[in-house]
């Protein structure tokens, strides 16, 4: 869903309630913190280092999700989740995927989103789908494209990106 499928009923789009303990990370820890930071937010370089700005952990200690006009209820799954299986190498295929297939992104926009788009990066990639940063005429948005099926590892993923273009060049 996005949030143009909410049309003019905001209370009806899907949202989470997180009740977590959020504690400033200890200074051994802030290092590594700021570069898994500036390795997700490059442009985030110019204010890290300002002095009101400060590295946190938030510990989820629950999560109640609202999907619509009476779908809710405490998600305990979050608790039992295993760690994505493209994370260690989500970066590589981003990288791919912007160098040598933004051709293909944009193809992708248009198919699977229904979107115009100029230029497209891949801004983040998991084991159901992808998200993009899409210049159109009417301006700059995100989308998520999910996966035609879930993939577990790159060889996978570049299956299913390959299928998704192949469908998409059909139409």
């Amino acid at each position: 869903m996005t949030e143009s499928d909410i049309g003019d009923q905001p209370l009806g789009a899907p949202r989470v309630t997180l009740i977590d303990n959020v504690i400033r990370l200890p200074e051994s820890d802030v290092a590594e913190a700021r570069s898994l930071y500036l390795a997700g937010y490059p442009d985030t370089k110019y204010w890290v280092d300002f002095d009101d700005f400060s590295c946190y952990r938030m510990d989820v200690l629950d999560i109640y999700y609202v999907g619509r006009f009476g779908v809710m209820g405490w998600v305990a799954e979050y608790f039992q989740a295993q760690p994505d299986p493209l994370i260690d190498n989500s970066s590589d295929i981003i990288q791919r995927m912007n160098h040598d297939h933004k051709d293909a992104l944009i193809l992708l926009a248009k198919h699977f989103a229904n979107v115009e788009a100029q230029d497209a990066e891949m801004t983040s990639v998991d084991r159901l789908g992808f998200h993009l940063h899409l210049k159109a005429n009417d301006g700059v948005r995100g989308i998520r494209i999910a996966f035609l099926r879930e993939v577990g590892d790159p060889s996978q993923t570049r299956e299913v990106i390959v299928e998704m273009g192949r469908l998409a060049r059909q139409v």
